[in-house]
């Protein structure tokens, strides 16, 4: 039986309303090219998208530290597992 959207639960992080810091990073040509598309996919700034990106790993690390795991329902109602490496 396939997950339902519907009964798969949700969680919101507030984060602390905070002044941004600047930081700096070096990527490969690739990544940094994989983030422009995310970027442009939400149509958000390449700073949202990393920050979005830091909120999603964190959710998703917190859930697999209790014992959760990460499910993907493909287009065919198939579930696939992601093994993700601490």
């Amino acid at each position: 039986m396939a997950v339902q959207p519907q009964d798969v639960p949700t969680q919101t992080t507030q984060v602390a309303d905070t002044q941004p810091e600047s930081v700096t990073v070096v990527l490969s040509g690739d990544a940094l090219a994989q983030l422009k598309e995310i970027a442009s996919r939400y149509q958000i700034s390449v700073p949202e998208a990393v920050a979005r990106a830091i909120s999603r790993e964190r959710t998703i690390s917190e859930e697999i530290a209790k014992g959760g795991r990460v499910l993907i329902e493909k287009a065919d109602k198939s579930l696939r597992g992601l093994v993700l490496e601490p």
